[in-house]
């Protein structure tokens, strides 16, 4: 196994600036990086909230106390109390 410096990203982050910049065909500077970084990890974070309500949902649609969409929306999520 390679040892990984603290300062060097993991090869995950690596491949994935690697597929960005491949299909903005551009390098990024390491601030443009950053900011893209920050805003995949802020659409990632809002589609694992999406999931986890369409999960409640559907659990809820099986048993006698149907949740309507709206009423999901409406309930808080640790990344609301989070942001």
């Amino acid at each position: 196994m390679i040892a990984r410096t603290l300062t060097s990203p993991p090869p995950s982050e690596s491949a994935a600036r690697a597929a960005l910049e491949s299909l903005a065909q551009a390098a990024f500077t390491d601030a443009e990086w950053q900011r893209v970084r920050a805003t995949l990890l802020q659409l990632l974070s809002l589609l694992r909230h999406w999931r986890r309500k369409a999960e409640m949902i559907r659990e809820s649609s099986t048993g006698s106390n149907v949740v309507t969409i709206r009423e999901a929306t409406i309930r808080e999520s640790p990344l609301d109390k989070a942001a």
